[in-house]
């Protein structure tokens, strides 16, 4: 799923960040110490800062990502409608429309089935694409 790829980069940046930044620290005391030299921590920290940075840039853009993904999800339960509370409380009008919307071609029953027939594409076509989708998604094992 992708907020556990998420959590599990930021996870792994923020371990590295963690890491580089004690890094920079022991390197700071090895050259108090007098085990390092200045040039040596010159040259180590401009490493290690170009090193942070990139894994900042990283985080920054995993919590863009992030909140762009809860944003559509946001989005997604707002838009979502109860169609059969949204059915009972409409008009005829209104059940016309969300009828064609959702089957522009019409619903064909058969009485002797006692279920939709395969004529009916668009149905058709929309549950053999969800299914797809699921399977896709590593969803579809409990199909």
């Amino acid at each position: 799923m992708r907020s556990k790829r998420i959590e599990d980069e930021r996870r792994t940046l923020q371990s590295r960040l963690n890491e580089n930044r004690a890094l920079n620290l022991r390197a700071i005391e090895a050259r108090i110490k007098g085990d390092l030299s200045g040039d040596d921590l010159e040259l180590f920290k401009a490493a290690n800062d170009k090193s942070i940075s990139d894994i900042e840039e990283q985080l920054k853009a995993l919590q863009s990502e992030s909140f762009t993904m809860e944003q559509l999800m946001a989005d997604a339960r707002r838009s979502i409608v109860n169609l059969a509370k949204a059915w009972l409380a409409a008009d005829l009008a209104r059940r016309q429309e969300v009828q064609t919307a959702l089957f522009p071609d019409g619903l064909a029953f058969s009485p002797d089935s006692l279920f939709f027939e395969p004529r009916n594409h668009t149905l058709m076509q929309s549950v053999s694409e969800l299914v797809t989708a699921l399977i896709n998604d590593g969803r579809g094992g409990r199909i």
